[in-house]
């Protein structure tokens, strides 16, 4: 179950080593608020932790990052540093690779990974004469399960609480509202019925 974390359509596809299988689990998580108590709205702790080669593991590492800048879901900024010191490690410790290796003209961006696995979807909209940094408009998230938000959430460097599993059903702001910092924003998923 944990390889599928690494694969095309998972979050963890960065944390992917070229020669071996690769299972983990991506995490991102939110600080409490020390002032006001609650989850901070731009604090994060990112994770990847996962073991290689999948079938006989050799090594087992978590990546940990306290408050990453600028992108903070684990699947874009601590699987990439998984897969170089795994890779590194490997090949130290000269563990035989498990799937035959594929010529690899250039690494994958994150960009072009985000791109190639999400669905179109609405982008997020300003209203005319509003900077899109301080106040963008919720997307319409309805529909989309946590995974396609999360990709939304990370291309358009937006900050929104999940809650629950499953497909989304309600949201606040509703779509094409305000996103104002401070303001509660979140998404509630729900199984399809």
């Amino acid at each position: 179950m944990l390889t599928t974390v690494t694969d095309d359509e998972g979050t963890g596809v960065l944390a992917n080593v070229p020669g071996y299988d690769v299972a983990g689990k991506t995490g991102t998580a939110q600080k409490v608020d020390p002032v006001t108590g609650g989850y901070s709205p731009d604090k994060r702790v990112s994770s990847f932790v996962g073991f290689v080669p999948a079938k006989e593991p050799q090594l087992v590492i978590l990546v940990l990052l306290d408050e990453p800048q600028e992108q903070t879901y684990g699947g874009l900024v601590a699987a990439p540093i998984f897969s170089q010191i795994a890779a590194q490690s490997l090949r130290y410790l000269q563990v035989p690779a498990t799937q035959p290796q594929q010529l690899v003209a250039l690494e994958p961006t994150i960009e072009g990974i985000i791109e190639k696995s999400a669905r179109p979807v609405a982008k997020v909209a300003t209203k005319k004469g509003m900077d899109a940094a301080q106040h963008p408009l919720m997307p319409d998230f309805a529909g989309m399960s946590s995974r396609e938000v999360l990709r939304v959430m990370g291309r358009d460097g937006l900050n929104i609480r999940l809650i629950g599993s499953g497909r989304v059903v309600e949201q606040l702001p509703l779509a094409g509202q305000e996103i104002v910092y401070g303001d509660e924003v979140w998404v509630r998923l729900a199984p399809p019925t």
